[in-house]
C-alpha cells in the first residue's frame, strides 16, 4: 500500500510539472502518453514450470533499472539451491515458501522502519553474518560469503544438512 501511495504521489507531481511546462499543449501530450501506455506498452510474461524456477529466472532477467541488491542475490541463490536439493518436491516447496516469506517479512520491516534502501539491506546481511557466522569483518565478502557457506559443493551428498542449515539461516535472519 505504501509503495502505491508513493507511486501515486510521484506521478501526480510529474504530471503537474509537465502541465506547468506545456501549458495549453498539455492535453495533447497527455493523450499521446495515454496511447503509448495503452497501445505500445509491451510486457514479457514468463510461465515457469514451478515456483522453484522463479528465482533463477528473476536473477537472469531482472531489469528494474537498478542493480540487484546483495539481499536479492542471496534470496535468489537460496531459491536456486532449493530447486537443486535432492529432496521430495513438497519439502523443497516448503523451503521455497519459507525463503519467500522471510524476505517478505524483511522488506516489510525495513519499509515500516523507513530504511528500505540498498545500503540498509546490505547492512542487515552483513550484521547478521557477523553475529551468527563469522565475527571477523575482514572475512565478509557480501553475498559471496553466504553463497560459499551454503554451496551445493560444500554439502555434496548432504542435502538434508544443507536444508537444515538454510532453515536455521532463515530463522536467524528473520529475527
Amino acid at each position: 500500500v505504501k509503495n502505491m501511495e508513493e507511486a501515486k504521489t510521484f506521478f501526480l507531481e510529474k504530471f503537474a510539472a509537465k502541465k506547468d511546462e506545456l501549458g495549453d499543449a498539455y492535453p495533447t501530450w497527455l493523450g499521446q502518453l495515454r496511447l503509448k501506455v495503452t497501445r505500445q506498452l509491451k510486457l514479457i510474461v514468463y510461465e515457469v514450470a514451478n515456483e522453484l524456477d522463479a528465482g533463477t529466472i528473476f536473477e537472469t532477467m531482472n531489469d528494474r533499472g537498478k542493480p540487484i541488491t546483495e539481499l536479492d542475490k542471496v534470496k535468489n541463490y537460496f531459491l536456486y539451491v532449493c530447486s537443486k536439493l535432492d529432496t521430495p518436491d513438497p519439502v523443497r516447496l516448503t523451503l521455497s515458501e519459507k525463503i519467500n516469506s522471510t524476505w517478505t517479512r524483511i522488506f516489510e520491516d525495513l519499509m515500516a522502519a523507513r530504511i528500505s534502501d540498498d545500503e540498509n539491506e546490505d547492512q542487515l546481511l552483513r550484521v547478521h553474518w557477523l553475529m551468527i557466522y563469522d565475527y571477523n569483518p575482514n572475512n565478509w565478502q557480501k553475498s559471496r560469503s553466504i553463497k560459499d557457506k551454503f554451496s551445493l559443493k560444500a554439502f555434496a551428498g548432504k542435502h538434508d544438512e544443507l536444508r537444515d542449515a538454510l532453515d536455521l539461516y532463515l530463522d536467524t535472519l528473520q529475527k
